[in-house]
């Protein structure tokens, strides 16, 4: 009840008195469920949060270790005047206390009382203390000490690691727990070894952590090893090549996040396509992978593509081609696209799916379709031209702005001479008022194109075309690219066909 309470942020100001009285209370859990309270109402003026910061001080003295942190968090966690003079003093106390469950305590709440700004913290001494506590005992203690540290020098650039302090974290890493050394992994990146000897030393104690149970601490070890030997290439895939169990465990672990994450990391150092390539089919989508994944996923694979791995890459691209998510289908079709350009050879067959998905039923996938097909070299695009009469049919059908603009640019390109791409020309201008400013840009450059092949036929539809442009007023842009385009046909018409070209 207390925790739904506190979530709903109810005021708890008129148990006030009842709240204090708790505080006092011999059992345990009483007491910490009251200093919660106390957060919340530790706003109100009263002679009663005087009373409460006694009872705190005095809980600083106790016997039980429970009780004394619980006393230092409270008092650092209420953000009251009669609570602030006091912090410094009991967290000070409290670095310096015998049991290692305090010190953990007062060196988080360290941190706490750093970003409330608490005047006299930097000339404390709460700093250096911290810098010693990374020598504690405890090893939690220790690398709390690192990440308070780190967390109050931010503006500074962070805790300063040196020689000293990362040959000591080495000789502790058996004592920390996977959280405390994965911590301390992802700390140490910011640390540059000053010979290779360093460097083999630091990699030879912290190589077992590379395939370890914890994906974090193997990930954060893998990032550590990767930043030490930038400048030694010839050890990056050896380093990557050993972290490939990790690697498969994520990808068919089923997380979307560790997943999505840990495809960004492989992405960043080409050599780890090399190194996924024979197990391609882990990173093949699922039906319940959410759109945002499956599209990474599509990409990377995309990448490792290879004479081995061809066929079946191939075909789970394709099938995403027409996938029911817009965004998924676009980066199939563009990866589809992109194994067009880098297999020449094979880009006949290939251009063949690229027809087919034209005449699906998803307008989407149409769109998309069209989209790729613009990005296309004009050798693959003249490949398609029997496509001419189906782009006027598509033209009129389709109801987004990119498939429109795609369309119209793809009917200049691959004019075959009919009549149909005359219409389709036409059709637009009838609803020229209803178009988006990109569809309406795309019209007067699909015109031009047209007159230029076909002078008798498109003269009117050009001076038509021009005509509304001319007359646009909004958007700005539309009307200064009519008039930029004219001057180019003023200056000179032979010129301007070498211009248009190649638009």
């Amino acid at each position: 009840m207390l925790q739904y309470s506190l979530t709903k942020s109810v005021d708890f100001s008129i148990f006030l008195p009842a709240i204090v009285n708790l505080m006092a209370h011999s059992d345990l859990l009483i007491k910490k469920s009251a200093c919660q309270l106390l957060t919340r109402v530790s706003g109100m003026k009263s002679e009663f949060i005087l009373l409460a910061v006694n009872t705190l001080l005095k809980d600083t003295r106790e016997s039980n270790p429970v009780i004394r942190a619980l006393a230092i968090r409270t008092l650092c966690a209420i953000n009251h005047e009669a609570f602030v003079e006091h912090r410094i003093k009991c967290v000070t106390e409290g670095l310096k206390d015998t049991s290692s469950y305090v010190r953990r305590t007062a060196v988080m709440s360290s941190i706490t009382v750093f970003k409330a700004g608490t005047e006299g913290f930097q000339e404390s001494g709460i700093i250096n203390r911290l810098y010693e506590l990374i020598r504690d005992s405890d090893p939690i203690v220790t690398v709390d000490s690192l990440l308070a540290l780190e967390e109050i020098l931010k503006n500074e650039g962070g805790i300063v690691l040196n020689k000293k302090i990362v040959g000591y974290l080495l000789t502790r890493v058996e004592e920390l727990t996977p959280w405390g050394m994965a911590s301390v992994s992802k700390l140490m990146q910011k640390y540059t070894p000053k010979s290779e000897d360093e460097i083999f030393d630091l990699m030879n104690v912290l190589d077992p952590f590379l395939e370890h149970n914890s994906v974090t601490l193997s990930l954060n070890t893998l990032q550590l090893f990767l930043g030490i030997i930038k400048d030694l290439p010839h050890l990056q895939e050896e380093v990557l090549q050993r972290s490939l169990s990790v690697f498969l465990t994520i990808f068919s672990s089923g997380n979307p996040e560790l997943i999505s994450t840990t495809i960004q990391f492989c992405k960043q150092y080409p050599q780890s396509c090399k190194i996924l390539a024979p197990n391609y089919k882990n990173l093949f989508c699922k039906f319940k992978d959410p759109a945002y994944l499956k599209v990474q996923k599509l990409q990377f694979i995309t990448e490792m593509i290879n004479v081995e791995n061809f066929k079946d890459i191939l075909e789970e691209i394709v099938i995403n081609c027409t996938n029911a998510s817009a965004e998924v289908s676009l980066c199939a079709i563009q990866s589809l696209g992109n194994i067009v350009t880098s297999f020449p050879d094979l880009s006949e067959k290939l251009l063949k799916a690229f027809n087919k998905l034209l005449q699906s039923d998803k307008d989407h996938v149409v769109s998309n379709t069209l989209q790729v097909l613009v990005k296309l070299s004009e050798k693959n695009q003249a490949a398609l031209n029997e496509l001419g009469d189906q782009l006027c049919v598509i033209a009129r059908k389709l109801s987004d702005n990119d498939g429109r603009s795609s369309a119209l640019y793809l009917i200049a390109q691959m004019d075959n001479g009919s009549s149909e791409s005359l219409f389709v020309i036409e059709d637009f201008i009838e609803q020229f008022d209803d178009l988006d400013a990109e569809v309406k840009s795309q019209l007067l450059l699909t015109g031009i194109k047209m007159f230029f092949r076909r002078p008798a036929e498109f003269q009117n539809i050009l001076g038509e075309l021009f005509d509304l442009c001319l007359r646009e007023v909004e958007p700005r842009e539309l009307n200064q690219q009519a008039r930029f385009y004219y001057s180019i046909f003023e200056a000179n018409v032979d010129t301007a066909k070498q211009i248009f070209e190649v638009l």
